[in-house]
């Protein structure tokens, strides 16, 4: 079941899907709603998976998409990940 966040319209979704798999400007602004919509939450919430799950999708159907928007994203969670892990390391 794919949950839309607050704020997070579900026809992008299904744009996405059906019609215009392609097209660069609308996965930016899916994106980027779905960023804002989880700017506030803490990165161990579940919606951050689900961004991440969709920034790969992105990155799938989009070979020419630029890279460094994600790896920002995905540095800054899995440096948080990766502090929680060493907390319940030592704890």
């Amino acid at each position: 079941m794919f949950i839309f966040p607050v704020g997070v319209d579900p026809t992008f979704n299904s744009q996405l899907r059906r019609c215009l798999p392609r097209s660069y400007k609308l996965w930016r602004a899916y994106l980027q709603e779905r960023q804002t919509a989880l700017k506030y939450k803490a990165v161990t919430d579940k919606g951050y998976t689900i961004l991440i799950n969709t920034y790969e999708r992105a990155l799938v159907h989009l070979h020419k998409m630029p890279v460094s928007e994600s790896l920002l994203l995905l540095l800054s969670v899995a440096a948080v990940w990766f502090a929680a892990y060493r907390l319940g390391e030592e704890g």
